[in-house]
């Protein structure tokens, strides 16, 4: 038969008839739902570039054999105030001090990322406030407003779904397999 004169509903139909075709119909995403993810996802990356900010003042820092201490006992309120010790105006530093100037504009960067940060924060509580939900996933240990507001923003409806299976596939998670496929 010559599909090209025929209908889409007809060649669709003709497949349904031929084989087992599930299409689930996928709802659209509240306007809601959308908003918190692309905050969220907004948030995340002034995170990376937090992280990315300390890492490159570790750099400047390496570059000149200064030891600083690991983690977050680098950026406490009184390592940073050393670190604004160390650091100088980029105009004000000698060409072979440089550094200082870098470090000054690095750690200028790091707190308005950090300030950043604390707004979005700030601004997802205030929802995750007014959210019920959020609040009930927010008992079950380890469970937090950020983890919490993610979890909404990815499933929306949890009803749609018939177990706990259904939901690891849909956001992703697959079991681990401890079998060789020989048994």
């Amino acid at each position: 038969s010559d599909t090209s004169q025929t209908p889409l509903g007809a060649i669709l139909a003709v497949d349904k008839a031929r084989c087992v075709v599930r299409i689930h119909r996928v709802a659209p995403r509240p306007v809601k739902q959308h908003r918190v993810s692309v905050s969220l996802g907004y948030r995340s990356n002034l995170v990376h570039r937090q992280t990315a900010c300390k890492n490159q003042i570790r750099a400047i820092l390496e570059r000149q054999a200064i030891l600083w201490p690991e983690g977050s006992a680098g950026f406490t309120k009184e390592a940073l105030d050393e670190l604004e010790d160390l650091a100088e105006f980029i105009e004000n530093v000698p060409p072979d001090q440089l550094w200082r100037g870098m470090l000054m504009s690095e750690l200028a960067y790091l707190g308005r990322l950090q300030r950043l940060i604390e707004q979005m924060e700030k601004k997802l509580d205030e929802l995750t406030a007014r959210d019920s939900r959020a609040r009930r996933l927010q008992t079950i240990p380890g469970v937090g407003p950020r983890t919490s507001e993610a979890i909404l923003s990815s499933l929306d409806d949890p009803e749609r779904f018939k177990n706990g299976k259904q939901v690891g596939a849909y956001i992703g998670l697959v079991p681990r397999q401890y079998q060789s496929g020989l048994t």
